[in-house]
């Protein structure tokens, strides 16, 4: 199981991080939908 929660962790730090280069960059800029 540990590796279930390390790769839950690890997605929800990779959504994080985009979500917060999506917020400074802006979306037009960035393309995500």
């Amino acid at each position: 199981m540990k590796a279930g929660w390390k790769l839950f962790i690890g997605l929800a730090v990779f959504y994080a991080i985009m979500a917060v280069i999506y917020w400074q960059v802006g979306g037009e800029a960035v393309g995500i939908t």
